[in-house]
């Protein structure tokens, strides 16, 4: 870490206004990265399925749910950051440097994208729904394959982020996709 230079793009969206390019370039970054050659071995839906499984926040019943919920979903071959937000891009000035690069996975870039919707909602819930917005006009992908899903995507998550964020999570995990 003490060898990147800039800050991170987090830093814009703790200020009142957020300059809708920093938006933009984030969008613009994950877009690219998904279409980047895979290289990596872990695969996503392996991943939430584990974290599902190992969550002891959800009930049997739920994580049941959650876990057929998992394996209908598709498979993709991009690569998935699956921790994309401002707070793991640094920019310098003049170029970008994307950190946190240990949850890489293959997959479907809808759960790559449902995963920093969930992370810009912890911001601001507008800012998420203006990302989606964004994420979904830029790569083609249809909003309602990113829908399908928060709710798994959640599920690997409860518990393991600041309590203040479990509302969020225990909203899109009943299926409130519109939050």
């Amino acid at each position: 870490m003490d060898r990147i230079k800039g800050k991170t793009l987090g830093d814009e969206f703790r200020k009142p206004v957020i300059p809708e390019t920093v938006l933009d370039a984030l969008v613009d970054l994950q877009s690219h990265l998904q279409k980047a050659e895979v290289s990596v071995a872990w695969d996503l839906k392996k991943r939430f399925h584990d974290a599902l499984e190992d969550n002891d926040q959800l009930s049997s019943d739920l994580k049941q749910e959650l876990l057929e919920d998992l394996d209908a979903l598709p498979d993709g071959q991009a690569l998935c950051h699956c921790d994309f937000h401002a707070d793991n891009v640094f920019f310098d000035g003049t170029k970008y440097t994307i950190i946190d690069l240990l949850q890489m996975s293959k997959g479907n870039p809808a759960a790559d994208a449902a995963s920093s919707y969930v992370s810009y909602c912890f911001f601001n819930l507008d800012l998420g729904k203006l990302y989606l917005t964004k994420y979904c006009t830029k790569s083609g992908i249809p909003r309602r394959e990113v829908q399908k899903w928060l709710r798994v995507y959640a599920g690997t998550v409860l518990g393991q982020v600041p309590e203040q964020y479990t509302p969020i999570l225990e909203r899109l995990i009943a299926g409130d996709d519109a939050i």
